[in-house]
């Protein structure tokens, strides 16, 4: 026998029997630990805890009501059986008769009833008044209308934004790319630039550069379709003598916020002078400086 499979068969030894009678190689491992002053040690080690153990549990008092707590679980057990008994139509064995059974002719379903209904019944949790009710939620719903606001207005503004574009704003853009260089003149007529234009489903009246434009008999340099703010525009670049003239042309119902008159509207940005007029639910708009281009 080794010294580890002594400690485990004298764990088992209860505290105060030396021998351990009742468990198998009690009397090997104590002989082995006589022989072994490790073991001894160990042995005794395990002997006073053991002792001072088992003197702390017998000095802790049970609980005055357990006994009535367990006894209370046996009439509950008592009744339980009852009952099957009663509903299965099963013939138990008589059991002896509970002495604090209230009434011994009650049903088993009344009986097991009692037994399990405590002695004292919680009292029902409080009431909300109605008034309270409603003021919670009127507050809920508050918190639920705003966090809706919160989350559909900014969309909103976004897509009234989108939707109802402020001219002004296209005109700084138009006038930023006018500050790019200009090409030298592609050598298309008007009519071939347009048809371009068809192709591309941009704005493209029938005659951008007739006697309302103040351009009839120009020059078309080039003729491009662009996207601005999801709007799509045309941008022709176009000369009447040392003048380069940008053309800008835009669908009128895309820019509802601004009204824009058939008659000339003349202005000044960012150094260009800028004239703006309607016709035929498109929106015109110049921007002139001398030309540069070669």
């Amino acid at each position: 026998m080794t010294p580890d499979e002594a400690k485990a068969i004298l764990h088992l030894c209860p505290p105060g029997d030396e021998g351990g009678a009742d468990v198998p190689g009690a009397g090997e491992a104590r002989d082995l630990a006589a022989a072994n002053p490790q073991l001894a040690a160990w042995w005794e080690l395990e002997k006073n805890f053991d002792g001072q153990f088992s003197r702390k549990l017998a000095s802790i008092a049970p609980p005055a009501e357990l006994a009535a707590t367990i006894m209370r679980g046996g009439a509950t057990i008592f009744f339980a059986s009852r009952l099957i008994a009663e509903s299965t139509g099963e013939t138990l064995e008589e059991l002896p008769a509970i002495a604090d059974e209230p009434e011994p002719k009650k049903s088993a379903v009344d009986t097991l009833a009692a037994a399990l209904t405590p002695e004292k019944e919680l009292a029902p949790p409080p009431s909300i008044n109605w008034w309270w009710r409603a003021a919670i939620f009127s507050v809920v719903l508050v918190v639920i209308l705003l966090l809706v606001m919160l989350l559909v207005l900014p969309t909103s503004l976004n897509s009234g934004a989108a939707a109802g574009a402020q001219l002004s704003d296209f005109t700084h853009y138009a006038a930023q790319l006018a500050t790019l260089p200009v090409p030298p003149p592609s050598g298309h007529t008007l009519a071939e630039l347009q048809k371009y234009l068809d192709a591309s489903h941009a704005p493209n009246p029938p005659d951008p550069l007739g006697p309302s434009s103040n351009l009839n008999g120009a020059t078309p340099i080039s003729a491009t379709a662009e996207i601005w703010n999801t709007h799509p525009i045309t941008h022709y670049i176009v000369q009447s003598g040392p003048e380069v003239t940008h053309l800008f042309i835009l669908n009128q119902a895309e820019f509802p916020n601004d009204e824009v008159e058939a008659k000339i509207f003349e202005d000044t940005v960012d150094g260009y002078r800028v004239q703006t007029w309607s016709g035929d639910g498109f929106i015109y708009m110049t921007l002139s400086r001398p030309a540069t281009h070669p």
